[in-house]
Formats: C-alpha cells, sequence, structure tokens
C-alpha cells in the first residue's frame, strides 16, 4: 500500500470551502492509500 502526506492549513474545525476540499480528499485518498495528515493544532480530533 502507498503512503501519502498531506500537508495544508485548511483543514476542519475551519470553515470554508477549501477545508471541505481538503477533508473530501483525504477521505478519498484514504480508500486507496495510507494518509499522514500534517495541519494545524485543534485539528487533530477532526
Amino acid at each position: 500500500m502507498k503512503t501519502v502526506l498531506v500537508v495544508t492549513r485548511n483543514l476542519p474545525p475551519l470553515v470554508g470551502g477549501m477545508e471541505r476540499l481538503m477533508w473530501n480528499l483525504i477521505d478519498q485518498l484514504r480508500q486507496r492509500a495510507r494518509v499522514h495528515v500534517i495541519g494545524p493544532k485543534g485539528c487533530r480530533e477532526h
């Protein structure tokens, strides 16, 4: 299985189009690969 690293500052609980896009992208990637996400503090529980 491949591994993907996603580095972003746009993740929930922030609200907006980019945050939804990144969340959906990560969700889809997880169906095909192991995904590690690096984002801002406060996003870990999401």
